[in-house]
Formats: structure tokens, C-alpha cells, sequence
């Protein structure tokens, strides 16, 4: 594959700028987070108090989801009809299986960020009824959520595939991956168990879609009644 030097400096440069956007983001992100948390813990509201803890867990999905995104840095590239799952922070070439790692990282803590804003909407309904959640059920519900997401993305990235001479070979066909290429994790459809695993995770999606709206429905509901 003929590719100018010209548009490879460019990715060379965009990948550079990506890192700096990536910890910059991150410092941000930690930054509003750590405030909301102070928020949180200072505030003398009774009625917010009883919030606060759901506040605090939803703080610690974003937190610990903004460390591992500055960890891995994972880019999504999908080529030859492969889903590559690459690694572009400082663990980019660290040897096999870190691409598979830090793929399964980042799954986890995607589809925990998703988990939890149903987990809110969930809170924030019962909250309303006659017996709201206690902190406890919360946090057993919020537990168990998270131990769901974390066995889907282990699983994920033991049964995915890893980095090949061909997959390796195909990747670098992009400018961006042609020289200092990443280590990665490849998603293939065409197989059967990575479909499989692919529509159970995004199960995960589909059931916060559902809960959301259904429990957004009851909480205007609620509000009315009022």
C-alpha cells in the first residue's frame, strides 16, 4: 500500500495530540468529579443526604472509567471486517496478552458507566414509593451489576482474539498504525462465540434503554400524583 510520508507525519501527529487530549480530558473529568464528591460530602441537606451515596457510586463508575480511558486510551477500528481494539495509551506495546487486557479493561468499565445510569433512574423511582431502596439493597444491586459487567468483559477478552502476523499486517494498512503499531484486541463476528458474547453485552445496553424509559414513565407518574 503506496502512502505519502505527508499523511503519515499526520497521523503520527494526530496520534500524539490524541494522548495529550486524552490526559487533558481525564484531569478535567477528575476534576468536576472530585468537586461533585466535595459537593456531596459537605452538603446538610437531609433530603439530599439520602442521595448522596447514590451520587457517590455513580462518581466512582465516572472515576474509575476516566483512569482506566487514561490507562488504555482504546481506539476502535474496524478493518477487513474485524473490530480491532487498540491500545494507544503508555501500555501500547507492552507484549501479548496486554492488547486483550486492556480491551477487557475498557469493556468493563464502558458497560459499568451504562449500568449505572439505569441503576439511578431505578434509585431515584423508589425513591418516591412508599419503600424506597435502603442503602444496603442499593448496594447489593450495585454490586451485583458490576460484578456482571466485569465477568462479561474478562470473558470477552479471554475468548477474543489477539494480535496475528495477518491481523497486524492488515492494521498497519492505516497511516495512522503503519509504523509504531499498538497492541490490540480483534472482535471477528464471523465467529460464532464472538457473536454470542457480542449480543449478551449489548444486552447490557438494551436493559438500561428499557429501564430508563419505563422508569422515567413511572416517575412522571409519581410527580402527578403528588
Amino acid at each position: 500500500m503506496n502512502v505519502s510520508q505527508e499523511l503519515v507525519a499526520f497521523y503520527t501527529t494526530l496520534r500524539r495530540y490524541h494522548a495529550h487530549y486524552e490526559v487533558t480530558l481525564g484531569a478535567i473529568s477528575l476534576s468536576l468529579n472530585g468537586f461533585v464528591v466535595y459537593m456531596v460530602m459537605t452538603t446538610r441537606n437531609r433530603v439530599m443526604r439520602s442521595y448522596c451515596w447514590v451520587v457517590l457510586m455513580s462518581m466512582f463508575a465516572d472515576i474509575v472509567y476516566v483512569l482506566s480511558n487514561m490507562i488504555a486510551m482504546t481506539v476502535v477500528e474496524v478493518k477487513g471486517g474485524l473490530m480491532y481494539w487498540l491500545t494507544l495509551g503508555p501500555f501500547s506495546h507492552g507484549p501479548n496478552p496486554t492488547g486483550k487486557v486492556m480491551g477487557a479493561l475498557s469493556m468493563t468499565i464502558l458497560y459499568m458507566v451504562i449500568a449505572t445510569l439505569g441503576m439511578q433512574f431505578i434509585y431515584r423511582y423508589y425513591a418516591l414509593c412508599k419503600t424506597p431502596l435502603t442503602l444496603t439493597q442499593f448496594s447489593i444491586f450495585y454490586l451485583a451489576v458490576t460484578v456482571y459487567c466485569i465477568i462479561d468483559a474478562a470473558i470477552g477478552g479471554f475468548i477474543f482474539d489477539g494480535e496475528s502476523v495477518e491481523a497486524t499486517r492488515m492494521i498497519q494498512e492505516h497511516p495512522m498504525y503503519m509504523y509504531d503499531t499498538p497492541t490490540y484486541m480483534i472482535v471477528d463476528p464471523r465467529k460464532p462465540i464472538h457473536s454470542v458474547h457480542l449480543v449478551f453485552s449489548q444486552l447490557i445496553v438494551v436493559v438500561v434503554y428499557v429501564v430508563v424509559i419505563y422508569t422515567s414513565r413511572k416517575i412522571n407518574e409519581k410527580l402527578k400524583e403528588a
